[in-house]
């Protein structure tokens, strides 16, 4: 399949049949089918108006909007000194991640990749230096990393909990640590979001990913991710 082959069909431009054989072959019929390209999916962002990091991300000063994936919702939102990103995950083996710095990718943890440069080409196959991808560690030490950067993020408030089955985290991100303007209101700028579940033995076994569930490889294609509007 074209998943399978790593292909994206709507950079397709021509199609050849090549066949390599003695004797004849027959065709009685090729259908061309219309292939309508599905978009990147878009998600309305409301600016905060301040976070309380508890760990249990309340209704009342999360924005309603949420990156739902199949192991549960991812928050985000903003004011003009922090990124606050928040989030309830299934987990059956919680806050299991013994890794450090680049590494924490394996194991419990969540992945955020997003644009501070609202007229960077959204079909860019390559970071640019105002892109960023955070590691946000759910176990181990529980630490934020930039991968862009190659360093662990400073000054950042970090809560979490655990009701039933489910983990909770909220985490606050100074902008100034990640060395990049805020969101601005009425822009939009690129973004994923990854969820990255270990199993017991602390590897990972699984992403869950928001815009492109179904391909790797947001964390070096930026044309992978989808569109985040900030209201």
């Amino acid at each position: 399949s074209l998943d399978d082959a790593d292909i994206d069909p709507t950079t397709i431009k021509q199609l050849l049949f090549q066949f390599e054989s003695s004797g004849s072959i027959w065709m009685d019929e090729i259908t061309i089918v219309p292939f309508t390209p599905v978009g990147p999916k878009k998600m309305l962002m409301e600016q905060s108006s301040g976070i309380v990091t508890d760990g249990k991300i309340a209704s009342a000063e999360w924005p309603d909007s949420s990156f739902n994936l199949d192991c549960g919702i991812i928050k985000v939102t903003a004011d003009q000194n922090y990124l606050y990103v928040g989030g309830r995950i299934k987990d059956n083996s919680p806050f299991i991640n013994n890794q450090k710095g680049k590494d924490i990718w394996n194991g419990d943890a969540v992945e955020i990749a997003f644009s501070t440069n609202a007229g960077a080409d959204p079909k860019r196959k390559i970071y640019y230096n105002t892109d960023k991808h955070i590691g946000i560690q759910l176990g181990g030490s529980f630490e934020v990393y930039e991968w862009q950067s190659e360093t662990q993020l400073t000054g950042v408030e970090m809560k979490r909990s655990i009701s039933n089955d489910s983990v909770y985290f909220e985490a606050k991100i100074p902008w100034s640590s990640l060395a990049a303007r805020p969101w601005e209101k009425g822009n939009q700028y690129g973004i994923e979001v990854a969820v990255d579940l270990g199993s017991a033995d602390g590897a990972r076994e699984y992403q869950y990913r928001w815009n492109t569930p179904g391909r790797e490889g947001f964390n070096i294609d930026p044309s992978l991710w989808g569109i985040l509007k900030i209201n």
